[in-house]
């Protein structure tokens, strides 16, 4: 009971990504289960329907597959790699983006993923891709989260244990080329093609929204919704803003000028905070900074 008490908090206190990681290691185990039972007894899979197929005239027959495939694993070790990828790629994101922005561009990530996967096999004439296969995990979705991070701040550097600081771009290009290198070598072309997809858009994105251009503006409205559905937060107190004043329940009436002046002061601890992680590390903060950085 102790550990379904665990779980259940670790799911309510954890960010968008750590919920993502329970609801696709739930999906998992539920399929294996489903799948031994109709396996056994009607002598059928369940899953060919909520995987992306290569061939594009059974993609119009299912088109939610675009979105399902990534909720789904082939074994363990594939679903660990990615729930591994998801934690700290999402941790990468988080540092510049909020939840449901961040949410928006994982769905896309994957959806451009599975967007290059299905032209490349409707379209280069390459022997592996001739015969129907399908697609499945969330790893262009996850690739798409790291490139996006890289491209916003490419100079960021992270303090990784044995290894020391490392900048962002550095990692993204480690990664973009060891999935070239399988591409060429590998067995898993189909899958290495989506990453590649995953690659791209995150970057497109992470690129556009240095500039100042969101390109998924319009998706962070239902990607905020998505987001409530899964928090068991209580929901913040409305705030109302009318000509020269802000008015919050239980708060005391301020003027514009003073919410701003107070909005700008805050917004300088949380530099001075960043630039010390950027440094020295997130375990150089004290415990006051922490918490600071936290409720920010």
């Amino acid at each position: 009971m102790d550990l379904i008490e665990k779980l259940k908090n670790g799911y309510k206190q954890g960010n968008v990504f750590t919920k993502l990681i329970y609801i696709n290691i739930g999906i998992f185990l539920c399929g294996k289960i489903l799948f031994a039972i109709l396996n056994k007894f009607i002598g059928i899979g369940w899953s060919t329907w909520i995987e992306l197929p290569s061939k594009f005239d059974l993609f119009l027959m299912q088109p939610w597959s675009i979105i399902t495939y990534m909720f789904l694993h082939l074994d363990f070790m594939h679903i660990f790699g990615n729930m591994i990828m998801l934690f700290f790629f999402g941790k990468f994101i988080l540092e510049f983006i909020n939840e449901e922005k961040a949410l928006a561009l994982y769905i896309f990530g994957g959806i451009g993923g599975a967007v290059v996967y299905l032209l490349a096999y409707n379209l280069i004439p390459y022997s592996n891709f001739t015969n129907n296969c399908y697609l499945i995990g969330a790893s262009a979705a996850c690739y798409s989260l790291l490139t996006a991070a890289a491209a916003m701040k490419p100079e960021y550097s992270l303090r990784l244990m044995f290894i020391g600081e490392i900048k962002l771009k550095w990692i993204a290009a480690i990664f973009i080329g060891i999935v070239c290198f399988n591409l060429l070598t590998g067995d898993n072309q189909g899958g290495d093609i989506a990453h590649i997809g995953g690659f791209l858009f995150g970057y497109i994105y992470g690129a556009c929204y240095a500039k100042g251009n969101d390109i998924l503006k319009p998706f962070n409205v239902l990607a905020e919704k998505i987001t409530a559905l899964f928090s068991n937060k209580k929901r913040k107190q409305k705030t109302t803003a009318r000509s020269g004043y802000h008015f919050q329940k239980g708060s005391p009436i301020k003027s514009d000028a003073e919410y701003n002046m107070e909005a700008k002061q805050r917004q300088q601890k949380i530099d001075i905070i960043l630039d010390k992680i950027k440094k020295y590390g997130y375990e150089s903060l004290s415990q006051d900074e922490k918490e600071t950085l936290f409720k920010s």
